[in-house]
């Protein structure tokens, strides 16, 4: 997977290691993991990612997927450079009709060693993600905001530093470490993301449109760790 800077948008290219037709066949109707569970035991699943290049219509209906959800503005902070991103840091505000929250994603982290203090319960997660052949720790924690607030940090007038929780900025200082954010943080976006699901819910499409309207795909499936990589070649 490539990603790239483009019309002020983080972008990613993906290359397809699978079938979607195939992948949607062997789809597990008890993927989703509890969301609560403790962080070991949610280390115990992966989420496998696999990109499409068909157009939406033609995977919806191969796919037999269900209606779209409702749409989901969401706006990335990054720097000119990427250099969040390549730092493996991914800060996303949400914005959806009744509520919105900022989330922060730290890229290969191991779940089974984070301090018990890490991660609070009901902020976040710790969780394996599969993109092609690689298959790493991500912790993601979050915290809502307000119509206000969000809206203000969309409007670059509130700074992404400045609106981080306690519990993000501790996770960045004590066990990320990897120094100060730049002051060059920017909102990227709009992206509007919408979810199409399987007829039995065991997996989903991702739907990304860009402000000029190109649309990126994506099939997601949560299944044990150890049927990951046979899931990624089915």
């Amino acid at each position: 997977m490539q990603w790239h800077l483009r019309n002020g948008i983080i972008a990613a290219t993906f290359i397809v290691a699978a079938s979607a037709p195939a992948f949607a066949a062997n789809a597990n109707a008890d993927a989703d993991a509890d969301s609560d569970a403790a962080p070991a035991a949610r280390a115990a699943r992966a989420e496998v990612q696999i990109g499409l290049c068909a157009p939406l219509a033609e995977v919806a209906a191969a796919l037999k997927l269900r209606a779209p959800g409702p749409v989901t503005t969401t706006w990335l902070f990054d720097d000119a450079g990427l250099n969040l991103l390549r730092r493996g840091l991914r800060l996303r505000l949400r914005i959806e009709a009744d509520n919105a929250d900022l989330t922060m994603k730290v890229a290969n982290q191991d779940c089974a060693r984070l301090p018990a203090t890490a991660i609070p319960a009901g902020q976040g997660k710790c969780e394996l993600d599969m993109h092609g052949a690689s298959m790493t720790g991500s912790v993601s924690l979050s915290q809502p905001l307000s119509r206000a607030q969000a809206e203000a940090l969309a409007a670059g007038t509130v700074r992404v530093q400045d609106a981080l929780s306690p519990t993000q900025v501790n996770f960045l200082r004590d066990v990320e470490r990897g120094g100060p954010l730049s002051a060059a943080l920017l909102p990227l976006g709009p992206l509007a993301i919408t979810t199409q699901r399987a007829a039995d819910r065991s997996y989903a499409v991702d739907i990304t449109t860009l402000p000029g309207g190109e649309q990126y795909l994506e099939v997601t499936r949560k299944v044990a760790v150890d049927q990951a990589e046979r899931t990624r070649h089915r």
